[in-house]
């Protein structure tokens, strides 16, 4: 289904595409759109072409090629089932007297909330200044609410209208929307009367932790991960990628600070292949995980990408003054490691843990000063977490062995 590499060359000869540019579109001489970017290694070197090659999909392969509507055009470029051999754009030109059209968005969902408020736009694509019309809307295909709309909207202007707080239900909630009766007349453009959206009201699990820790294994294509940590503003507190080509399959690890109370989501992305990080180009994998190892989110196999939303709660047993008192060195260390703890009182234990959550050793610290002997273990990232046995409060130390 894919277009051959030419004989003229395994790499553009004028221009070059970048990550993320796939699914751009070729034209042919009609400027209609005959295939698009389906996967490659084309890229930038600096302000050069890498030489490397792209893959075009046939834009009839993807016409009527997938095996549900969701993964092919014909279901929503043609819903009559005509079979046009050619399909332009709708003209711009035509216009109408009354001609009213709407589009919808949903508010921001609290963290944990189950209540948010849509909000409808009403523009007037008519040449005639809109002074009324009825607003239809309704929630998961329940009952019909109306409201009628008064104003002065003159030709391509919009209001936005509130259809006030609604409760959502466990899943998948839909808002619908239709206007009508424009200026009490019938509506001469009706493709645009109608609009819906779809919110996935999920329940959100919480996490007792100070920070979250993410490990990432790219595969043999690291250009094509991206991945980022939003709050619940929707603001980026962190992120990462896209990696260079040298940096694929290599371990990255990253600590990063949260708030108690607050939400977050973690997104990983395939900018440009769409078939995640394992398991076809090398065997990649990610793991998110809070302070006492318990795994946010992980995977590897996720096409084009997955994001998880989650809550962070109150870490109890985190103790900052124990963290600040306690040495644990040297880090990096070829596998003997030193732990002080600096006449602390109390009795004392010690858990290693990988970066997958499995314990690989545990013990007492029987003394002041102990030195534990971890070259067994093989080169890679652990997760200390020495406990006060007397008072369950504990700190947790990121060490790295490389012998």
């Amino acid at each position: 289904a894919e277009w051959e590499i030419t004989a003229a060359g395994n790499g553009w000869e004028i221009g070059v595409t970048e990550g993320g540019s796939s699914g751009s579109p070729l034209y042919d001489p009609n400027g209609r759109i005959i295939g698009q970017l389906h996967r490659g290694l084309a890229a930038c070197s600096g302000t050069n072409d890498n030489d490397n090659y792209d893959q075009y999909g046939r834009f009839a392969t993807s016409w009527d090629n997938g095996s549900t509507d969701a993964t092919k055009l014909q279901p929503w470029l043609d819903p009559l089932g005509t079979n046009p051999e050619t399909l332009d754009s709708y003209s711009f030109t035509d216009t109408y007297a009354l001609d009213a059209g709407v589009s919808i968005a949903l508010s921001e969902v609290d963290c944990g909330a189950n209540t948010a408020t849509p909000t409808v736009t009403l523009t007037n694509f008519g040449t005639s200044t809109l002074t009324s019309a009825t607003l239809e809307w309704n929630l998961n295909g329940g009952a019909n609410n109306t409201l009628n709309w008064t104003g002065e909207l003159v030709q391509d202007n919009y209001e936005m209208v509130s259809l006030g707080e609604v409760t959502l239900t466990s899943g998948l909630n839909t808002i619908s929307v239709t206007v009508s009766n424009p200026n009490t007349g019938a509506d001469e453009g009706a493709s645009n009367n109608t609009a819906s959206i779809s919110y996935n009201n999920n329940a959100v699990n919480t996490y007792p932790t100070s920070q979250v820790h993410l490990h990432l294994l790219t595969d043999n294509f690291a250009y094509e991960t991206e991945w980022v940590l939003r709050n619940a503003s929707n603001e980026i507190i962190a992120s990462g990628g896209p990696y260079e080509y040298a940096e694929s399959n290599t371990h990255f690890y990253y600590d990063i600070d949260v708030v108690t109370g607050q939400c977050y989501t973690f997104e990983i992305i395939d900018n440009q292949s769409f078939d995640g990080i394992c398991c076809a180009y090398g065997e990649g994998t990610y793991q998110l995980t809070g302070d006492n190892y318990a795994v946010i989110a992980s995977g590897g196999d996720y096409g084009a990408g997955e994001a998880t939303d989650f809550a962070v709660s109150e870490a109890t047993g985190v103790n900052s003054l124990l963290a600040n008192s306690i040495s644990i060195y040297p880090n990096p260390t070829n596998g003997l490691v030193n732990i002080q703890l600096n006449n602390n009182t109390g009795n004392f234990s010690y858990t290693v843990v990988n970066t997958v959550g499995q314990q690989v050793r545990q013990g007492k610290l029987q003394h002041n000063n102990t030195s534990l002997d971890l070259s067994e273990l093989t080169n890679g990232v652990y997760f200390m977490k020495i406990t006060n046995t007397t008072s369950q409060q504990y700190m947790l130390k990121k060490i790295a062995i490389s012998k």
